[in-house]
């Protein structure tokens, strides 16, 4: 046998090769029109968010962005009040889905609070809350002249910690719905006019916080997950 014969073969191979990938279709995956917006922190930034203190308390780490709040504001008493980190991005949807993950530290409390839509004067706009202490509660609340309705309150009656999945909706008629790890926990329904223009995350919690940002202009109906 001389060597051009494994050549050959070789050179047979690679035409199966070709023409078997050739002719088979290529799949690429299909974007969502839906999504407005979305932020996983992969790239390691946080250059389209807008931070009153910009370096002071966010930061992202291994694709997870992170909060520092560690300083006293002042104190009343027995109680301290922490500084609050806040971070703000552009959007236009107030109607639609917020998904989102946050993270519950099981050693400190874990208050988050999201303004998952407001005009660009924070007058009117809608967002949720989380109180994380031995029963964590959530609720969904609407801004009306530049004041916060108490809003519709869950308790979940056990204490949230590690990561969460959170998926909020809001439709036209200002119906809201709040579902934790897809289970339906509390709704409310407004019936306010938003001109939407912000997205602002306030966080009270030092450590990871908040990951997997997706923003909607459409009601997803989530379904209940089925348990093995």
């Amino acid at each position: 046998m001389t060597h051009k014969c494994p050549l050959l073969l070789i050179s047979v191979i690679s035409v199966l090769v070709i023409l078997l990938y050739g002719c088979s279709p290529i799949i690429t995956a299909t974007p969502d029109p839906s999504i407005a917006w979305a932020d996983d922190f992969e790239d390691g930034d946080i250059e389209d968010w807008v931070e009153p203190t910009p370096g002071r308390y966010f930061f992202v780490h291994e694709g997870v962005l992170r909060a520092v709040l560690t300083t006293n504001i002042y104190r009343s008493g027995t109680l301290g009040f922490y500084r609050t980190g806040i971070l703000g991005h552009e959007s236009k949807v107030s109607e639609g889905t917020w998904s989102f993950d946050l993270f519950f530290s099981d050693d400190k409390d874990a208050n988050y609070f999201l303004v998952l839509s407001c005009d660009e004067d924070y007058k009117f706009g809608f967002g949720v809350s989380t109180m994380s202490m031995d029963n964590t509660s959530v609720s969904i609340r609407a801004l009306s002249h530049g004041i916060w309705s108490p809003g519709e309150v869950a308790n979940l009656g056990r204490r949230l910690t590690g990561w969460h999945h959170f998926d909020v909706t809001r439709d036209a008629l200002g119906n809201s719905r709040l579902y934790l790890n897809r289970e339906l926990v509390v709704e409310h329904k407004d019936d306010l006019s938003i001109s939407p223009h912000w997205f602002i995350l306030d966080v009270k919690e030092t450590g990871p916080a908040f990951d997997n940002l997706v923003v909607r202009n459409r009601v997803i109906d989530f379904q209940p997950i089925e348990m093995e």
